[in-house]
């Protein structure tokens, strides 16, 4: 095995540990709940004047706090003569602050671009055609910092799931305005 396939596997590894929160499978699909049928969406007369059809969804910045946090008190471990332990966990720190900024949702008028990994080099772009459901998934803590994952299924059955980033409901919104804009305009 070549040193560059070592390498790539402890990147990735090391982007399991800094990713923020569990992915999950898409939730069961019924009348009540977080989910919204975007097929079945119908927006009010003020929705349909407002200019929501651009957002960008970045990182979620209390992660990256917590871990410029964890980088600066190994940082400190290594000036005060600590070894290579606490230069791992700085390398660790310094790629959970890298991973967490690297993560971006950008809704338009005509494509979700989902970017994340450490500096942004996983990228998939999703046509709002090929969107059915969207839902946001947030635990008590992301909840309270405001902070979570939007979760999409496309026609095809598929379930894509964004990166951590501040602000999801926002970005659910925007993504479910953008879809009924494209389908009124159809």
């Amino acid at each position: 095995m070549s040193r560059w396939h070592i390498a790539g596997r402890s990147l990735r590894a090391l982007e399991a540990i800094t990713d923020g929160l569990p992915a999950g499978k898409a939730p069961e699909f019924d009348t009540r709940g977080p989910t919204e049928r975007l097929r079945s969406i119908t927006l009010p007369a003020s929705d349909k004047d407002s200019h929501v059809d651009f957002c960008v969804a970045t990182g979620a910045w209390p992660i990256a706090a917590f871990w410029s946090a964890h980088a600066f008190l190994a940082m400190t471990g290594v000036l005060s003569g600590g070894g290579g332990g606490w230069l791992l966990w700085l390398a660790v720190g310094l790629f959970g602050v890298l991973r967490q900024t690297s993560n971006v949702m950008r809704i338009n008028q005509h494509r979700v671009l989902v970017r994340e990994g450490l500096a942004g080099r996983a990228e998939r772009k999703i046509e709002l055609h090929q969107i059915s459901s969207i839902w946001v998934q947030q635990g008590a803590t992301g909840r309270a910092l405001n902070i979570g994952r939007v979760g999409m299924q496309l026609i095809n059955g598929e379930v894509v799931w964004g990166p951590v980033i501040g602000h999801p409901t926002r970005a659910k919104r925007a993504i479910a305005v953008a879809v009924s804009r494209r389908t009124a305009s159809n």
